[in-house]
């Protein structure tokens, strides 16, 4: 059987690091093989010496992730970054993509944009936003998988089981109740509030959602924890991630337009946007078609 691939992109940043050192611990976990990808301008590409240039990217590789054994194979590329890396995954037919949030800063938590986001839209297979964990979350918390109880959203709980157990950590499943009572609510944080739900109602909501979840993880023959949450969704996970010292959460995307792009959504975009770590974006398989 081919050996799994794990394809990183690298722009040789901060951030892109901790997105070598995360893929290169994902293809450590799965015996597989590492394409580490970087991507120049064409007008650049065409400038450099690129058997040089080439070397001397393996040499920064090396240097970060080259004591672990693993089979890695490192790519200079012209055009588009997020093009490329969509298109080196699907050539090898990987199982996952790892790059850094690649936006803006804000503080000390990079901001998810850029690279990252056109990544996670467009590719065909999971894709793992590579955000470093504060000092105070250690490496081996908890996998935390959020769900609405949608279809979509069960191959997020079946990923988030396989790498908690890879991992050897604990496994968290969420759902947050949060029900807006106007179409304006669902524009975003507002200078006023949704509603709250009849306390009798919201307990009877509270109680079905935490049956439902034991019921999702006795599905996906996994066990774990689980949390009802409350307000905002995405807030409310990654305020839970923090709490729990998560050390990933998995979100899974909707289906696709007819520009074959993922529909991440506010929710998902949102956690992915801000979670404390790193995050694992999930969609359903699909056969690779033209590339976005």
């Amino acid at each position: 059987m081919k050996n799994a691939t794990v394809v990183v992109g690298t722009d040789l940043s901060s951030s892109a690091g901790e997105a070598l050192t995360q893929a290169a611990a994902w293809a450590k976990r799965r015996n597989a093989g590492l394409v580490v990808v970087h991507v120049a301008p064409d007008e650049i590409f065409r400038a450099l010496e690129t058997p040089q240039v080439t070397d001397a990217l393996r040499a920064r590789v090396d240097a970060v992730i080259g004591g672990l054994g693993l089979s890695i194979e490192v790519v200079l590329q012209a055009g588009t970054p997020h093009s490329a890396l969509v298109h080196a995954a699907d050539e090898r037919g990987a199982e996952l993509i790892v790059v850094g949030p690649s936006g803006e800063s804000s503080g000390s938590h990079p901001r998810f944009g850029g690279t990252a986001e056109r990544v996670v839209r467009y590719a065909h297979c999971p894709v793992l936003v590579a955000r470093a964990s504060s000092p105070s979350i250690s490496a081996t918390g908890p996998v935390l998988a959020t769900t609405d109880f949608s279809s979509e959203s069960e191959h997020g709980i079946d990923a988030a089981a396989r790498e908690a157990e890879a991992r050897g950590v604990p496994l968290w499943l969420v759902h947050a109740v949060y029900e807006p009572t106007s179409t304006l609510s669902l524009l975003g944080p507002l200078a006023i509030s949704a509603p709250e739900l009849p306390d009798v109602d919201r307990a009877e909501l509270r109680d079905v959602a935490r049956q439902t979840l034991r019921t999702l993880l006795e599905a996906n023959h996994a066990q774990g924890e689980i949390a009802v949450l409350d307000g905002p969704p995405a807030s409310a996970v990654a305020e839970h991630a923090t709490k729990i010292g998560a050390s990933l959460v998995v979100v899974a995307t909707r289906g696709r337009t007819g520009l074959s792009r993922i529909v991440l959504g506010s929710v998902a975009e949102t956690i992915v946007r801000d979670a404390p770590c790193a995050v694992l974006a999930v969609r359903r398989e699909h056969t690779p078609s033209a590339k976005g």
